[in-house]
């Protein structure tokens, strides 16, 4: 596996797989292996081969991917016209389109940045007259033109040949937008709650510098707790009273069982206005003698987190506990 000059791989998790996304040094297109533990992973292929379609790729770009609805989108920079393509995979790779966004034209030997944020894919990309940062969504089939981020982020810039990052927090409320600095003064980053107003820009670290024709990347990372059976629950709570946001990974079979019977495959939020009996009721249902130490321990904690007018997010797929803002 070796990747092309300037460019750099792009991960997804997609159906409990984790797949890898790359530019061969022969700049011949896209390949891609997978693992589900991380570990071992599959022969690399070729994605131009599995499309059974003839593509361009710019050289020096980077391709990057997301899942949304039920599929996985892959997207690259197209030699022809300085836009962008995409395919989408379910359990075959679809033909290959267009990102038919009104006026896209993007800077050559940038790369784009993907994520899914309130139901759509946002796709962010610095414009091909150094013009500035630029985004585009896609929601029921569609492209909506380009919008400038000039105007929400005031003072924003990028440093030429580098491309911009975007994420979500783990409860997928915010998103966060990083780039490099047009005066090769750092990382910056804004984020957003609606995808339309911008916090303020603010540097990462303080007077950092950034290696030419490359890029940034980002993650939401909480700090995790675990507990299986009769959890000392202490550590949480301290994080909860102290502010932090935090995840609690449950795996007692008996706790799991338990929540399985109560919510289903549902997420379950129990957000910082609900009132003690409704969360009360929520959790323990008519059968509170069920409930093992454990369960008792959740149930102290999420009454606590609506006290403190903080967000609880139960996941059932892994079974976890996000103790949000």
């Amino acid at each position: 596996m070796n990747l092309a000059e300037f460019t750099s791989p792009c991960s997804v998790v997609f159906n409990n797989k984790l797949y890898l996304f790359f530019s061969s040094s022969g700049n011949n297109g896209i390949f891609c292996t997978s693992s589900t533990d991380g570990s071992n992973w599959s022969q690399v292929v070729s994605i131009m081969s599995l499309m059974g379609s003839e593509e361009t790729y710019a050289p020096r770009t980077s391709a990057s991917a997301v899942v949304h609805k039920g599929l996985l989108y892959l997207f690259w920079n197209s030699n022809a016209n300085d836009g962008l393509r995409y395919s989408t995979f379910g359990t075959s790779w679809g033909a290959p389109k267009n990102v038919s966004a009104a006026n896209l034209h993007i800077r050559a030997q940038t790369s784009s940045a993907v994520v899914e944020f309130n139901e759509r894919i946002y796709l962010f990309f610095n414009g091909a007259g150094q013009n500035g940062t630029f985004k585009t969504t896609f929601a029921d089939g569609s492209w909506l033109g380009v919008v400038p981020l000039g105007p929400a982020v005031s003072g924003m810039g990028f440093l030429d040949a580098t491309s911009p990052a975007a994420f979500t927090s783990y409860d997928g409320r915010e998103l966060t937008l990083t780039w490099s600095g047009v005066a090769n003064d750092g990382i910056w980053y804004s984020s957003t709650t609606d995808g339309t107003i911008w916090n303020v820009q603010q540097p990462i670290i303080d007077k950092n510098q950034v290696l030419y024709k490359s890029g940034t990347c980002g993650v939401s990372y909480t700090t995790q707790f675990h507990t299986s059976s009769g959890g000392d629950f202490t550590e949480p709570q301290q994080a909860l009273l102290s502010g932090k946001e935090f995840t609690l990974i449950v795996t007692g079979f008996d706790t799991v069982t338990f929540f399985q019977s109560r919510f289903g495959p549902r997420t379950r939020i129990f957000a910082g206005e609900d009132n003690y009996l409704g969360v009360i009721t929520e959790i323990l249902g008519n059968e509170p003698k069920k409930a093992n130490e454990v369960v008792t321990g959740l149930l102290s904690l999420s009454l606590l987190a609506v006290l403190k007018r903080r967000n609880v997010t139960v996941e059932m797929n892994p079974f976890r506990w996000y103790f949000g803002s």
